[in-house]
């Protein structure tokens, strides 16, 4: 069922082609512009940029007050757009199928209930964790290992059938937490291979790019870095999208 899921979300995106691009353009042009934009107005490199992007301490302790402020808004405007390409595409697929209709900009309200719930479940996930090191501490050796790693499975597991409710968010029909784990009840197996087999395509789409830009001229390579993180985002909103679609609406997996 796993792969099943998988295969589904990735025909769905390679079914709307055009439709995906014209959504995932504004979060292209963030993530390309983002490493040019820091070396400019920061003492750092590009190289230094690409290789430490991401370590907010490392760009602060190089930059101006005034440069740090236009990477902290550049951050809040990736922020931004990857809610609403998230929110457009489960729209998208889950409203209408209408390429129209997702020309519309999707309702802030349907942003703040997306960004929302994805902080509630960060909330649910780390009492999880926190409460699984504390059991892990006062094990003796060598159970605290596999008291982590049976919280760290549980926690994907978790995460997996909670996010449902964010496609839910999406379109105006989250009904709580509570709703949403009876509705993927019986499905912690399936989400926690879901969650291998992510994890694995994930790195095997990150690493040509990778090996791919350490070739080519340092100027180019946010263009090309930019590639794998945009498919993932896309393929991770679209994984959650056919969760919503299969467990809550019930259509079939094609």
């Amino acid at each position: 069922m796993a792969w099943k899921i998988f295969v589904h979300a990735l025909k769905m995106l390679n079914g709307s082609r055009d439709t995906v691009l014209r959504l995932a353009m504004p979060l292209i042009i963030i993530i390309v512009a983002t490493p040019y934009v820091a070396a400019s107005v920061t003492s750092l490199s590009l190289e230094q940029i690409l290789s430490a992007q991401g370590n907010i301490n490392t760009t602060a302790r190089n930059g101006s007050p005034d440069g740090i402020g236009v990477i902290f808004v550049l951050a809040i405007l990736q922020l931004i757009v990857t809610l609403w390409l998230a929110v457009a595409w489960h729209r998208y697929v889950l409203l209408s199928g209408d390429d129209e209709a997702s020309k519309d900009q999707p309702p802030a309200g349907r942003m703040i209930a997306y960004l929302g719930w994805s902080l509630v479940i960060g909330v649910v996930l780390l009492i999880i964790m926190g409460l699984g090191v504390l059991v892990a501490s006062i094990l003796p050796p060598p159970l605290p290992l596999l008291a982590i790693s049976a919280v760290i499975v549980f926690s994907v597991a978790v995460f997996y059938r909670l996010s449902v409710i964010l496609p839910a968010a999406a379109i105006g029909r989250a009904e709580g937490l509570g709703a949403t784990w009876y509705e993927t009840s019986g499905t912690t197996v399936t989400m926690i291979l879901l969650a291998i087999i992510s994890t694995v395509a994930f790195f095997v789409i990150s690493l040509p790019f990778g090996f791919l830009a350490e070739a080519l001229p340092i100027a180019v390579q946010p263009i090309l870095l930019a590639i794998p993180n945009v498919l993932i985002a896309l393929i991770g909103i679209s994984i959650l999208t056919t969760l919503y679609g299969h467990y809550v609406e019930g259509r079939e997996l094609a």
